[in-house]
Formats: structure tokens, sequence, C-alpha cells
């Protein structure tokens, strides 16, 4: 009650500055928490190096996407695969158990999760699919 009774005691200009200030500093905090949730994800998903070739002992394509059915970025990410005419092995964690375990040997809890044989991502990302894919064409076949 005493605090109540002391911001309406304030001076109209000393209220005014204190809520352009509170607002600048709302301006301001809003922006920042996007920038660092936006760090922390593309750290999180950032590429991984790696060997994985025997996650393609079985597989025909040197790309293997993990995802669902139901799992918007991953019906972007083959969408996009498919319109770019790069052959991969689509590998539904929710309908074959075989890859369900495969995925959790990679240690992921995120899908879509994309594999070539050195590197693995995690999380749909356009312009990271594409470089992961030029970088796939370079590579010559008997890398697989």
């Amino acid at each position: 009650m005493e605090v109540w009774l002391e911001w309406r005691r304030l001076r109209p200009r000393q209220w005014v500055l204190d809520a352009l200030l509170f607002s600048a500093a709302i301006g301001f905090a809003v922006p920042l928490g996007h920038l660092l949730a936006n760090c922390y994800r593309d750290y999180q998903t950032r590429p991984q190096g790696g060997d994985f070739r025997d996650h393609f002992v079985d597989q025909p394509n040197r790309l293997s996407v993990y995802g669902t059915a139901d799992c918007p970025a991953c019906q972007l990410a083959r969408d996009q695969l498919t319109k770019a005419q790069v052959p991969f092995n689509d590998l539904r964690i929710d309908a074959n158990r075989a890859a369900r375990s495969a995925w959790e040997r990679l240690g992921q809890k995120g899908y879509p999760v994309f594999l070539a044989t050195n590197e693995l991502q995690v999380g749909y990302r356009k312009e990271r699919l594409d470089k992961l894919v030029e970088r796939l064409s370079m590579q010559p076949l008997a890398a697989h």
C-alpha cells in the first residue's frame, strides 16, 4: 500500500520519465531476447562433423533424413530435396523401429536430422540444407 501511495505522489514529469525509461528497457529487452534465442538455436543446430558411415551400410543414398510423417519441418525438407532431385533415405522414426533406434544411437532428441557420411545436422534450415547438398554433390561417390 505504501508503494502505491508513493507512486501516486510522484510529480507528473517524473512519472512520464519513469514510463519512458520502462518502455525503453522493454523495447531493448524483447529484441535482445529474440537475438539470444536465435543464437542458442543456431548453436544447438550447428552442423556436427564425424564419421557416420556405419549408418549407411544398408542405405542406398548418401543422405538420410530422420523425421516423422506429421512434422512440418520434415515435410519441408523432403519437399526441398525432392524438388532439387536429391536422392535421400527417408527414415520415418514414428513408423520404423530400425530408423528410430538408429536415430536414438545418434543421441538426438529433435528432428528432422540430416545425416551424411561425415556430417550431422539437426533442424530444418533451408540455407543449411542447400549447403549440405552442395557439399555432398562435390564428394566423389567412393566416399560412400
